[in-house]
């Protein structure tokens, strides 16, 4: 029960990391932007103004952070879990044993 319960774990995990790579490429693509805009670098200036540039970029703060965490931390998970350092530690906790 409990190995299908990691599964699905797991297969939650991946489709939030893969639904959550195009609005966190959206943000940071917006962000990019924004930052350029409001230093005038790139032609980036003739899209939007300054200070409605800075406003927007203020604001992408915190979805900027989210959506990396959100993100992130299953991917790293699911990189850790698929390297087996889950499964090799629990053996060691389990079964002192076994190791000599």
């Amino acid at each position: 029960m409990s190995v299908q319960m990691f599964q699905r774990g797991g297969a939650i995990m991946l489709k939030t990391v893969r639904w959550s790579g195009w609005p966190l490429l959206a943000v940071v693509i917006g962000f990019i932007v924004t930052g350029y805009a409001t230093s005038g670098r790139y032609g980036m200036g003739k899209l939007i103004d300054a200070r409605t540039a800075m406003a927007v970029h203020k604001l992408l703060h915190l979805p900027l952070l989210v959506l990396l965490l959100v993100h992130a931390l299953p991917a790293m998970y699911l990189a850790v879990r698929r390297w087996g350092l889950f499964a090799k530690a629990s053996r060691i906790k389990c079964n002192p044993e076994s190791q000599t």
